[in-house]
């Protein structure tokens, strides 16, 4: 039996006492045997009152004449103290805090079961123990159902699917890599009729791989989760559209959180913000929102779904992809549309797709003169001088960079002028996030790059350089 003695009443000192008595305990047992791992679809409960046995014998929970004397805010102190141990942040931890005592049970599996990978073994071993499913399903805040799937394993996919829809503690769903052709036709019905607590608690939905019959049948799935705050689509697709727009979802209104890409920008933003699309005077509660590779050719809301954020869009991430140079007149031209002079909130700007390598390459210019009017960064100027925003401080530009030569594609006396503003008073980091080179050339790229912003006096303490 493992039995606490409290030498200390702080509760951070009785974690360290604890973390050494069980420490001390994995030491001197012949077999660590927790009664359930990071995995725990594959270890069965052998003991539903609460504890495992190890090869000692039968070990027993602490009596509740020793565990009432402790309130439940001190289990929960301790038991986050052990978990945030830099020794010990892992799901073995918290396996451990579980065998403490019962009333350890539940806040050690609030902690473990928190997010979950739901896959098909997961969800018959649940099915299999009611102490489980009572013990770990409450506790299940947010949920990945991840690819994989082959041909055979249909028949679990729709069962994992239903699974997730009986979740009434449910807020975060992530569905990647799986098409809509993997459901029986019962299940893709009551999904689509919203049939479950899931759809009336989740708020928050990411969506990465996935294929759809419709955008019909992707747009009725989404508007079933009525109290969505955050939606994300990566590379989502459908194989028809209608000829009429699905109606607008009922979340619209309290959306704080977009993020689309690899998507039809134009496509998505017509159908989730029609009514405020059509009237300047709606207004979205939009405080992030990130388009970052937004077509030439599917631009045409962006500005006016931008300017409907003004009261609220804290964080903005944009970028414009343009496949030559004949692109940059239009990307231009979409850039200047775009005013963030109303966003009196936003505090960070992150922009993309900024291609400095060119093929055919571009000839190189001096950074003391203007750039060419069809360089493909013309707009980059264009889009931050527009910012009046006193809690902005934070700018990131992602750049694709071969050699230094290709830094002089930008406006630098230009970006120069802007931050030195004192409208970016309150800026605080300015960050190039480098594709093409590698991290080893750090320490060369924010030569290049400091050299070319000498002009700005606070460039040594705000310039960041990343990679990848």
């Amino acid at each position: 039996m493992l039995i606490f003695t409290f030498l200390s009443s702080d509760p951070g000192a009785m974690a360290r006492e604890i973390r050494e008595a069980v420490r001390h305990r994995n030491a001197s047992s012949r077999s660590k045997k927790p009664r359930y791992d990071a995995n725990p679809s594959s270890t069965p409960e052998q003991n539903p009152g609460g504890m495992d046995s190890d090869s000692r014998g039968p070990v027993t929970p602490l009596p509740s004449s020793i565990t009432s004397r402790l309130s439940l805010e001190v289990y929960e102190h301790i038991i986050d103290d052990l978990h945030t141990d830099s020794e010990g942040q892992s799901p073995s931890q918290l396996s451990v805090c579980s065998l403490v005592c019962r009333a350890w049970l539940a806040p050690s599996r609030r902690r473990l079961f928190a997010s979950v990978n739901l896959r098909p073994e997961f969800v018959a071993f649940l099915r299999a123990s009611s102490h489980a499913y009572d013990t770990i399903v409450p506790h299940i805040r947010e949920l990945g159902v991840g690819g994989g799937w082959l041909h055979h394993d249909r028949s679990d996919f729709s069962s994992t699917m239903l699974f997730m829809t009986d979740l009434v503690k449910l807020r975060a769903l992530n569905l990647e890599a799986w098409s809509w052709s993997y459901l029986s036709t019962s299940t893709a019905s009551k999904l689509l009729r919203g049939e479950g607590p899931a759809f009336r608690v989740l708020t928050a939905l990411d969506l990465k791989y996935i294929q759809f019959p419709s955008l019909s049948a992707l747009a009725t799935l989404i508007s079933a989760f009525v109290r969505l705050k955050t939606l994300a689509f990566d590379n989502v697709t459908w194989e028809t559209s209608d000829d009429a727009m699905p109606l607008a979802p009922p979340f619209v209104s309290s959306l704080t959180k977009l993020h689309v890409v690899a998507c039809s920008n134009e496509v998505l933003i017509s159908w989730l913000f029609a009514d405020a699309l059509g009237d300047p005077i709606v207004k979205l509660k939009l405080r992030s929102l990130s388009l970052p590779d937004i077509l030439p050719n599917e631009a045409g809301n962006i500005d006016r779904l931008v300017s409907s954020t003004s009261s609220s869009l804290e964080h903005l991430d944009v970028g414009f992809m343009g496949h030559s140079t004949d692109d940059a007149p239009v990307i231009l031209k979409l850039a200047e549309k775009i005013d963030l002079s109303p966003h009196t909130q936003l505090c960070s700007l992150h922009v993309h797709q900024i291609v400095l390598y060119q093929f055919p390459g571009t000839p190189p210019h001096s950074s003391q003169s203007s750039p060419a009017v069809n360089l493909p960064t013309t707009w980059l100027a264009s889009l931050l001088s527009t910012i009046r925003s006193a809690h902005f401080s934070r700018l990131t530009l992602s750049i694709w960079l071969g050699e230094e030569r290709q830094l002089d594609s930008l406006d630098w006396d230009g970006f120069v002028r802007i931050v030195s503003n004192e409208r970016f008073a309150s800026l605080t980091q300015v960050e190039f996030r480098v594709r093409g080179l590698g991290k080893a050339m750090n320490d060369v790229v924010k030569g290049w790059i400091s050299d070319r912003m000498s002009g700005w006096a606070r460039v040594t303490e705000c310039l960041q350089i990343t990679f990848g």
